[in-house]
């Protein structure tokens, strides 16, 4: 039997300009992912061309395009693909060793980019010993490394819970507004076309329609901290606050009951001690009275004179 020719991508005309905020958005089977790879470098196509700055892909041999996608593009997987006997720390070292920098300067930068990911505190951890929104900011971190000025992300969310992806999808954002990456997004959610300044609907491997979007309003939507996950860190110091508001309350009413003890005891006492002053000036005073009483009559009265007898 003769082999059959199967096209995973028909007539797609497609510019990205630098700076934008791109989701590709199609169902499964739709096309997607061969245009990721295409898009990432990954691989070169059998007809047409791919162009990066204006030079044509199929025409750089392997190492070049390893310095493209090692210089130029910022991979995020849905399956993170991280190392699983390399700590988190050396997982975004990684692409920076490829490129050969210095190894201070290296680590150096690796710290301060999982401390913009909230993984400070993480940088030892392999990646079974993180969750799974943990590891896809590792992934980021990783990205991030080389300072790339494209990102592109193969379903990012996928793999996460809601909230924990709605975070990661915000951090992109900021990256977008902050510093003006491109980013590119290939994923089925429709939910996320809501960070996009333009959306390309893929199905069957073509091209069904291309959306611009208006640009989000500065504040329109939650940039993470820098620092820490503001969902979850600033959650926990309300509940601290609180608790700590709720020790207090307790102490200074226990404070306040014990004050009040102690000043109801103290009034106890200066009540007993004047009812036990009254009792013992009570009981000198009938002594004295009945010492009064006790004592002879001042003037004593004249003995009897003996008569003599009469004859």
């Amino acid at each position: 039997m003769g082999e059959v020719e199967f096209a995973a991508l028909k007539g797609i005309n497609l510019e990205i300009y630098e700076g934008e905020f791109l989701i590709i958005l199609g169902p499964s089977g739709s096309g997607k992912s061969t245009m990721m790879n295409l898009l990432g470098c990954l691989d070169i196509p059998s007809k047409g061309t791919v162009c990066l700055n204006s030079k044509d892909i199929s025409e750089l041999d392997e190492s070049e395009l390893a310095i493209i996608r090692g210089q130029m593009i910022g991979f995020i997987f849905q399956s993170f693909n991280l190392l699983s006997t390399l700590s988190t720390e050396e997982n975004v070292l990684l692409p920076m060793e490829f490129q050969e920098d210095d190894r201070k300067i290296a680590r150096q930068k690796a710290s301060y980019l999982l401390d913009i990911v909230g993984l400070s505190n993480k940088k030892q951890n392999l990646p079974s010993q993180l969750s799974g929104g943990q590891r896809q900011r590792v992934a980021i971190a990783r990205s991030l490394a080389v300072n790339p000025p494209i990102i592109l992300a193969d379903e990012p969310t996928g793999n996460l819970d809601t909230k924990t992806g709605y975070y990661i999808l915000d951090f992109l954002d900021g990256l977008h507004a902050r510093e003006g990456k491109t980013i590119i997004i290939v994923t089925h959610d429709v939910e996320l076309v809501r960070y996009a300044t333009r959306v390309v609907y893929i199905r069957d491997g073509e091209i069904e329609k291309i959306e611009t979007r208006p640009k989000n309003k500065p504040g329109t939507k939650n940039e993470p901290s820098i620092e820490n996950e503001q969902s979850i860190e600033n959650e926990q110091s309300i509940e601290n606050e609180q608790s700590i508001e709720n020790e207090q309350s307790i102490e200074n009413e226990q404070s306040i009951e014990n004050e009040q003890s102690i000043e109801n005891e103290q009034s106890i006492e200066n009540e007993q001690s004047i009812e036990n002053e009254q009792s013992i000036e009570n009981e000198q005073s009938i002594e004295n009275e009945q010492s009064i009483e006790n004592e002879p009559s001042t003037k004593n009265e004249p003995s009897t004179k003996n008569e003599p007898d009469l004859e």
